[in-house]
């Protein structure tokens, strides 16, 4: 019985790990829209908090890549891709917007 309990415990370990996914970290950092005049900086922090040209926010990871990011102007939820130093925001209308890292 005790074996079976531990054998239990562990496939439930398993289970709630994260999967290959590294988004979590690769978000970390401050990110800007590529082709956007303004001086608006994306800032996205390890405890869920974001900061949007200095309005403060938080995000989240769902399922299938995707992030929801809450504004005091607005709610919203993208798939999201990176590669390099470029962070792809896809909606599900198919636009598509792209942030570079700020260094």
């Amino acid at each position: 019985m005790r074996n079976l309990r531990l054998c239990l415990a562990a496939v439930a370990l398993v289970f709630s790990l994260p999967g290959c996914d590294n988004s979590r970290s690769q978000i970390i950092g401050k990110w800007k829209v590529v082709g956007d005049s303004s001086d608006v900086v994306w800032e996205f922090f390890d405890n869920g908090a974001v900061s949007a040209g200095g309005r403060p926010g938080k995000y989240t990871f769902g399922d299938g890549r995707r992030i929801k990011i809450q504004t005091p102007a607005a709610t919203f939820v993208h798939q999201i891709e990176f590669v390099g130093d470029r962070m792809i925001w896809k909606e599900l209308n198919g636009t598509k917007t792209e942030l570079t890292r700020v260094k």
